[in-house]
């Protein structure tokens, strides 16, 4: 597989600081509904990454709910 860059920006994303923390924010999948806690993604996000990752997963929460919750 080839990827291929045609923008003359540079790479917006940055590097995490070690201390930063990362918010998993959606549904049951995130929550890891039917999954040990330490199979579900926001936990395998932690372990690869270094980072402390909350998992804000809520089970049938839809777009909109999610949307109340910053709001």
């Amino acid at each position: 597989m080839t990827l291929f860059s045609f923008s003359k920006k540079e790479n917006p994303i940055k590097a995490f600081n070690p201390q930063n923390t990362i918010l998993a924010f959606g549904d049951s999948l995130t929550y890891g509904y039917n999954a040990n806690p330490n199979e579900s993604y926001p936990s395998i996000l932690s372990r690869l990454s270094g980072h402390k990752v909350i998992n804000a997963g809520i089970p049938a929460e839809s777009s909109q709910d999610g949307l109340k919750t910053f709001t």
